[in-house]
């Protein structure tokens, strides 16, 4: 047996020598069932003598006298330190500051510490040796990161999964709102995304300024798995922006076929419009020249004649960036030829006006009439 002892005598427990391999396999015991505090700051006697974590348990009886060391003050050098070795995933140079032992929250001189450097770097055998030392699995940095924001940032799977398994919060956000969930749909990482929302992540947070949901984030960036997991968890596939703007919006004006499709699927609603220019999903993918987009949007029965406040229809965009594809595909479809803007623009003008050929014989071939002229008199059919 292994008598463990205050130095006052008083014997705080016996345990069994068989159980241990070595001193920090005793200290790790000590700390995470009998309530010590971590083997960095405990230090076991031995005849008076001080036992290295490397010591090997004898199996004979012994009798061990444990005290509990208080953090050493240490300079802001030998804190700068500890963050510089974290940061380069040296888990050998951080264990030997420990033991010193070395608070491991202690910032350097730009407000970086230990844990979140390491976690940003995804130093996974450093992570976990900073958070056995008691580093704050939630301290952030000056701006507001923290070690799980990080990680998440990056897509270190295994300093997530050793952060989470510590309880950390899931739910706190950078200076602008940004959660951990926003950061790994952002950066398509669809294993952390998965281990957030295990951990009860809220999903449909919002950034302060923008109201960016983590859903609009992936589809903006076109990661489509990441919004498919999202979407099967019920986030919110309509909640707008700040400006009004809807995952639909934002993934089809970058032509992400995929994701449009797991959203319109979804039953997202298609022809919400923007409230400051009225713009829609159809409207931005045809401006922008994205063919399967439109394709899609018109295959779920999106309002191929809705226009922008000013009275753009998405054939007069389509025309006015000269993307005959799409001219055809709407025309198809069954869109107006001859509505007109604000000013009494029509497609057929636009078409003219930026000489784009294609859509104009196109135009022309399926009726449009040329002989319509704007609120000024002028008609610019050619």
């Amino acid at each position: 047996m292994i008598r463990i002892r205050m130095l006052s005598g008083d014997e705080l427990m016996s345990l069994p020598v068989e159980e241990f391999t070595n001193v920090k396999s005793l200290k790790q015991r000590l700390n995470q069932l009998h309530g010590m505090p971590p083997r960095f700051r405990q230090q076991l006697l031995l005849n008076e003598q001080s036992l290295v974590d490397e010591a090997k348990i004898e199996a004979a009886p012994m009798d061990l006298d444990v005290v509990v060391l208080t953090f050493a003050e240490v300079s802001q050098q030998q804190a700068n330190e500890l963050v510089a070795a974290a940061d380069v995933g040296s888990a050998e140079l951080v264990e030997m500051m420990l033991q010193v032992p070395q608070d491991p929250n202690l910032a350097n001189e730009r407000g970086d510490r230990p844990l979140t450097e390491a976690s940003l770097g995804g130093h996974v055998e450093v992570v976990r040796v900073l958070l056995e030392a008691g580093a704050d699995k939630d301290l952030p940095t000056s701006n507001g990161s923290t070690p799980l924001l990080l990680a998440c940032q990056k897509g270190h799977v295994e300093v997530v999964c050793l952060l989470l398994e510590r309880d950390a919060n899931t739910n706190v956000a950078t200076k602008d709102g940004a959660t951990a969930l926003m950061l790994a749909a952002g950066g398509g990482y669809v294993e952390v995304v998965k281990l957030l929302m295990d951990a009860g992540a809220k999903k449909d947070l919002a950034t302060y300024q923008s109201g960016f949901t983590a859903l609009m984030l992936c589809s903006q960036l076109g990661h489509a798995e990441a919004a498919g997991l999202l979407l099967e968890a019920g986030a919110d596939k309509d909640v707008p922006t700040c400006d009004g703007v809807t995952a639909l919006m934002l993934t089809s004006e970058k032509g992400h076929a995929s994701v449009v499709r797991l959203l319109l699927e979804a039953r997202a609603v298609m022809d919400s419009a923007t409230p400051g220019n009225g713009n829609t999903a159809l409207l931005l993918a045809s401006r922008h020249g994205h063919l399967e987009v439109v394709r899609l949007l018109l295959e779920f029965g999106a309002d191929k004649d809705l226009a922008t406040l000013e009275g753009g229809t998405a054939l007069m965009l389509a025309a006015q960036e000269g993307h005959v594809e799409i001219a055809r595909l709407l025309l198809d479809m069954g869109a107006s030829k001859d509505l007109t803007t604000s000013n009494g623009t029509t497609a057929l003008m636009l078409a003219s006006g930026e000489g784009h050929l294609g859509v104009l014989q196109l135009l022309l071939n399926a009726g449009a009439d040329k002989n319509l002229a704007t609120h000024g008199g002028k008609k610019r059919s050619g």
